[in-house]
């Protein structure tokens, strides 16, 4: 039975929050590692997750009894900042002796609407098509959970800045299409401009599109210097890492 409780936003792209209908949105939690259940949990937001995963995930080095007392406390700080009052305890977050899931239409994260709009499928109408993309790139605050450095967090934080570039890309093709190079040029250079902030372990052709995109329009743009420039950049890029 769904809970009547109001939908909560998590968001995590760009940084950890949480905002309710009408309430500024929560930005502290009582420890880092609160924190970042609080984000692996929304991003498995669909997930039923054992409780001695989250424990083993964020305790490590405790002993089992004080790793569980971890994340039980963890846990009841979660369910204190998430289920204001008059929300009944225990209906946002569920969980039983050896699992914990959201009830999953009171909450919705940025990272899954945006996911949901790039795989969407194409419209027929390119003006459509265009705002589906614009929307998701909104959405595209920055990276996934800045500050946080768990493995996973890493992993998921690489994964969606490849989605990214290939946004930006496909909305530079788009503005292409149109003529419109000024714009197809500021989306390519996004895309490229987005290695500043990786550690080099991205999709490697993801990449290449990006430079070669900015070569080809300087290129049709008649700034033929320009393009020479950013194709001897690509050489001694690939040079570096081959």
């Amino acid at each position: 039975m769904e809970s009547s409780s109001p939908r909560i936003r998590i968001s995590l792209l760009g940084g950890l929050s949480v905002a309710h209908p009408n309430t500024p949105p929560i930005t502290r939690f009582q420890t880092q590692k609160t924190a970042a259940l609080l984000a692996y949990m929304a991003l498995n937001k669909n997930r039923t997750l054992a409780r001695e995963l989250l424990t083993d995930l964020f305790w490590p080095e405790a002993n089992i009894e004080d790793g569980r007392r971890s994340f039980r406390t963890a846990l009841s700080s979660l369910r204190h900042q998430l289920e204001k009052p008059g929300t009944p305890m225990g209906t946002i977050l569920i969980a039983d002796r050896t699992t914990v899931r959201w009830n999953a239409g009171d909450i919705e994260t940025d990272v899954a609407l945006f996911e949901a709009l790039c795989r969407a499928k194409p419209s027929l109408s390119p003006a459509r098509e265009e705002r589906r993309l614009e929307s998701a790139l909104d959405l595209y605050r920055g990276p996934l959970l800045p500050g946080f450095y768990d493995e996973w967090a890493g992993g998921e934080r690489e994964r969606l800045a490849d989605q990214h570039r290939g946004l930006l890309l496909r909305l530079s093709a788009q503005a292409e299409a149109r003529a419109d190079f000024e714009l197809a040029l500021d989306r390519a250079h996004r895309a490229v401009n987005l290695e500043r902030d990786r550690d080099g372990s991205g999709t490697e052709e993801i990449s290449q599109a990006a430079h070669i995109a900015v070569i080809r329009l300087l290129a049709r743009a008649g700034r033929t210097d320009e393009a020479r420039r950013q194709y001897n950049s690509l050489a001694e890029l690939l040079l570096d890492r081959f």
